[in-house]
Formats: structure tokens, sequence, C-alpha cells
């Protein structure tokens, strides 16, 4: 699972198979987003990946020029397969 407060991250981990995005704010709830940013360990405009087990597996400490590898790379590392 992806969450982020940038819809930019969200269109870019719905093309990748395996991957659910959910935007901070559309998506799901936090009474503020400097509260998801500040638990989560991210900057704003930033993603994190989180493994089924809900494990942080990832974090994007800023918006990447290419959103889609950086997640698919991401993703590869997580379930330890080469990209």
């Amino acid at each position: 699972m992806l969450l982020t407060t940038e819809p930019r991250w969200c269109k870019s981990a719905d093309r990748i198979e395996g991957v659910r995005a959910y935007c901070v704010g559309r998506d799901m709830m936090f009474s503020t987003a400097e509260l998801f940013t500040q638990k989560f360990g991210v900057s704003p405009g930033a993603a994190t990946l989180i493994r089924p087990d809900g494990v942080v597996c990832w974090r994007a400490e800023e918006t990447a020029a290419e959103l889609t590898p950086a997640v698919s790379a991401a993703m590869h590392r997580a379930a330890a397969r080469p990209a």
C-alpha cells in the first residue's frame, strides 16, 4: 500500500500491479496532513510504501522526477526481486 498527500504518486502507483495507493485527504483521513507526514516520517508531497504486515518498507522523502519507476523499484526491493 502506498500512502501520500500527493495525487501524482497515487496516479503513478495505480499503474503498477500489486500496489494500492491511497491519497491522504481524499481516500484516507488524518486530522491534518502534517500529522500524516509526522507519523510516517515523510515530507509533504512525499510517499511511503507499507507491506501487508504493516511494516513501512520505503519512504520517498520528496517527489521524484519519475514517480512510476521510483515506486516500481521500491516494490521490487521490498519483495527482494530484481527490477
